[in-house]
């Protein structure tokens, strides 16, 4: 394996570990951190009660790092004509990010 291959592969898993990373490090909301305050929690906080967030949705801002891998790995996949092992790693994590956006999200039945 050429050096250039090499380092291409070390990048390229430390960007999906970063990918891994930031699915579970960005808040579905950024009032989360409310939940963890006892005092909050006594008062009978709970995620669908948390002040809405107007910012950028996380779904979105997590599936954004996520597009560069797979456009990389789509590329190299066509390029060789068969699957580069890069395109099955970004699709473990587009799997990642639809059971913690979509799978495990809570339900607010008035939101």
């Amino acid at each position: 394996m050429s050096l250039k291959r090499s380092v291409f592969a070390l990048v390229s898993a430390l960007y999906a570990l970063f990918c891994a990373a930031m699915l579970f490090a960005i808040p579905r909301n950024r009032f989360e951190w409310m939940l963890e305050d006892p005092a909050m929690r006594g008062d009978g906080l709970t995620f669908c009660t948390l002040p809405i967030d107007h910012g950028l949705d996380a779904r979105i801002e997590s599936f954004a790092y996520l597009v560069p891998l797979l456009v990389v790995a789509a590329v190299l996949s066509v390029r060789r004509r068969r699957p580069h092992w890069l395109l099955w790693v970004g699709l473990v994590l587009v799997l990642l990010w639809g059971t913690r956006f979509v799978l495990l999200a809570p339900s607010c039945p008035v939101r």
